[in-house]
């Protein structure tokens, strides 16, 4: 079954679409309603009569996105994204299908995916968005979206179908593609309130008991990681760089030129650190690490700390040959550097001071073991596991 099918009912009923607009509760249920169960608009909704089908289905000749559809586009506010524009555009070509797009500061940030991969609907037509809404139904902090649209098959009643898409900590939404099709097959009444209590009753039984649901950090690094791995051999592994619980992430770069990145959480986001080709020390739980690299004669420490989520540079120091070819050379036959810290040149004995003054490298830990690394699909499972 590939949605509720419409009875002929519809015919005299009256759907409640979600009203457009600033200040509208973003977890606002939308509901299809019978005419005969009740002729009042829902309190704090539009009612509105169907999408004309001729303008929704408006062909161009050039272009994928037909009319916006302005009864279901309007300003929200969404975790951890902040206010954006959420809008719906009819397709321009018969058998195309509708296309959601988020604009944030006038800008385009994300269109939608569509249940097929080309967009086009091969035995239905696309006739209207009948409810949107923007519920956190896994509590993760990050809003989620449902859609429901409905569609004209030839020679056969109209159906609802249901889209649902995951939103997570770095502001990105995955259409949970199985997920909605479940959900689709599943429901006799579709409504976003009955979308949501089904998927509440599917992550009850995966999880066996809703107590074992993951902390915000837990789901916020595994969707990252989900969302951000272009390399199949990507690699990672997990430091405490500063005093609470929560690890941080390192994702090793699988070359010198890559580096590694540090990912860290805070206030429901991750963070982002790029360092300077692969080698680094840490202090455990006290909140410091040093980037420790260089190529052809030129040489740094890049000392680090969190400070309000992001890591921060407290402190840096380079060092570099005294001649251009490094054939200067001191007492021991070793090539001379010339020493600066901070922008200042310093002396080799004033750098080490400097260094050591915020940098205790008698505590300094590896960043990571290369045979102790996860795989992308290890670390996954390392973080799901984590209490």
């Amino acid at each position: 079954m590939r949605g509720q099918r419409i009875k002929s009912a519809l015919a005299v009923g009256s759907i409640c679409l979600f009203a457009a607009g600033c200040g509208q509760s973003t977890d606002q249920a939308v509901l299809i309603n019978d005419a005969a169960e009740s002729t009042e608009p829902v309190t704090g909704e539009t009612d509105t009569s169907q999408t004309d089908t001729e303008t929704v289905l408006q062909e161009t000749e050039t272009a994928m996105r037909g009319n916006k559809i302005s009864e279901q586009s309007f300003d929200v506010e969404l975790a951890p994204l902040g206010k954006v524009s959420f809008s719906s555009y009819a397709p321009a070509e018969k058998q195309g299908d509708v296309i959601f797009t988020i604009e944030q500061q006038g800008t385009e940030i994300a269109e939608l995916e569509g249940m097929e991969s080309d967009n086009r609907r091969k035995n239905d037509q696309f006739y209207a968005v009948e409810a949107v809404s923007f519920p956190d139904y896994d509590g993760d902090g990050a809003a989620d979206i449902i859609t429901i649209c409905s569609y004209q098959p030839e020679n056969d009643d109209k159906f609802l179908e249901a889209r649902i898409y995951k939103g997570n900590a770095s502001g990105q939404f995955t259409l949970e593609k199985e997920l909605s099709k479940e959900t689709n097959a599943a429901l006799t009444e579709m409504t976003v309130d009955s979308v949501k209590q089904f998927i509440g009753a599917v992550d009850t039984a995966n999880s066996g008991s809703s107590s074992k649901s993951m902390e915000g950090w837990q789901q916020a690094y595994i969707d990252h990681i989900r969302t951000h791995t272009a390399d199949e051999g990507q690699e990672y592994d997990l430091i405490y760089l500063d005093a609470d619980d929560v690890p941080e992430v390192v994702e090793i770069g699988n070359c010198e030129a890559a580096g590694c990145r540090i990912l860290n959480f805070y206030n429901g986001r991750i963070q982002e650190t790029q360092l300077g080709r692969l080698y680094f020390t840490y202090i455990e739980k006290e909140n410091l690490l040093c980037n420790s690299e260089g190529l052809m004669g030129y040489y740094y420490d890049n000392v680090y700390s969190i400070k309000d989520g992001v890591l921060t540079l407290i402190g840096n120091g380079e060092y570099w040959f005294a001649s251009e070819m490094g054939d200067a050379l001191d007492e021991n036959g070793e090539p001379l550097y010339e020493y600066s810290w901070n922008g200042t040149k310093v002396s080799k004995e004033e750098y080490e001071q400097d260094l050591r003054a915020i940098y205790d490298t008698d505590k300094a830990k590896e960043g990571y073991q290369w045979d102790e690394a996860y795989s992308t699909e290890k670390i996954i499972e390392v973080l799901e596991g984590m209490k």
